[in-house]
């Protein structure tokens, strides 16, 4: 029996996972849920940053050094945006403008956002299912020091500055798991699941929130494996040390591990930091998890997936 893997991500970190499973694991045995809580509406368009980050990255279109948007961009547009004296905060390039003005049209046709995701994928030269949490609207909204913004807002435009007191997900409650990471979940020949490098809080959160998610982990014994974010302490990209820390929980990999609580089974840690007493349910690996090019994606998810064979 062909082992197959679900992985949840958002954002570079996430992306990057990805890509390395992605190019080890054929694409029948790998699903890719995404985050599609920071999904936003922005003039006139539908934006959806991870699944667009994750999917620039999976066909080799992805900026090397930001992570985030096309390699090959052009900022034309935002120019003369800016110059009418329009809303320039969000920075979305030429080529990337054509894919959310595909995205709008084809929901304006009444197409899911599953259907459009794979469209786009195919398209791209994406053979993997790459698919969003769900198909409902989820909005991320962080409570501040100034008050609640929206995720865009806390992010992009304050540059995650400011205080957070609370997080939530607006409408995750009447959210539920889109068909294709249901069909995953509930296949029989799912050996585990890997929470990739995301912001725990911001990218993973909303996924494991979804009706039924945790229930369906905890009922199969499906064996999680989560690698952190984390190197040194510090977020190696994002907010995630400073959320979890302003969250009230601890500094470093503790926090990481009790924020996810009963959730995973194992965590992949750098080399560089001390091994996690804190939680002795866990089963701790330390390695090099900095993934700066393709090479360092393989090895990473490798270790992911001897984890998870180690935790079967």
């Amino acid at each position: 029996m062909n082992k197959s893997y679900i992985a949840l991500c958002g954002g570079v970190g996430g992306s990057k996972l990805a890509d390395g499973l992605a190019r080890i694991l054929p694409p029948d045995r790998l699903t890719i849920v995404v985050n599609t809580a920071d999904d936003f509406d922005h003039l006139g368009l539908r934006i959806c940053p991870d699944l667009d980050t994750v999917t620039y990255m999976l066909s080799d279109l992805a900026h090397p050094q930001r992570g985030w948007g096309r390699a090959d961009e052009t900022w034309a547009c935002m120019e003369v945006t800016k110059q009418l004296g329009g809303d320039s905060w969000f920075q979305l390039g030429d080529r990337d403008l054509a894919l959310h003005l595909y995205r709008t049209q084809r929901i304006k046709e009444g197409a899911s956002l599953s259907a459009i995701t794979s469209e786009i994928c195919r398209r791209f030269g994406v053979e993997h299912s790459l698919v969003p949490m769900c198909e409902e609207v989820v909005n991320t909204i962080i409570d501040t020091e100034i008050g609640e913004l929206s995720f865009q807002d806390y992010f992009v435009r304050h540059q995650c500055a400011i205080t957070a007191h609370r997080v939530r997900y607006e409408g995750l409650g009447r959210a539920k798991p889109s068909a294709a990471f249901e069909a995953a979940l509930s296949s029989p020949q799912l050996a585990g699941i890997i929470i990739a490098p995301s912001n725990p809080i911001l990218s993973i959160g909303p996924i494991v929130g979804l009706a039924g998610v945790r229930e369906a982990i905890a009922e199969r014994r499906i064996p999680v494996a989560a690698v952190s974010p984390l190197i040194g302490g510090k977020a190696v990209k994002g907010p995630a040390d400073k959320l979890l820390a302003e969250l009230g929980y601890e500094a470093g990999n503790g926090g990481l591990l009790a924020y996810y609580g009963g959730l995973i089974d194992g965590v992949i840690i750098d080399s560089r930091d001390e091994v996690i007493g804190a939680n002795p349910g866990n089963l701790t690996v330390s390695g090099d998890i900095l993934m700066k090019d393709a090479q360092d994606r393989i090895r990473v998810a490798q270790l992911c997936i001897d984890l998870l064979s180690r935790l079967t």
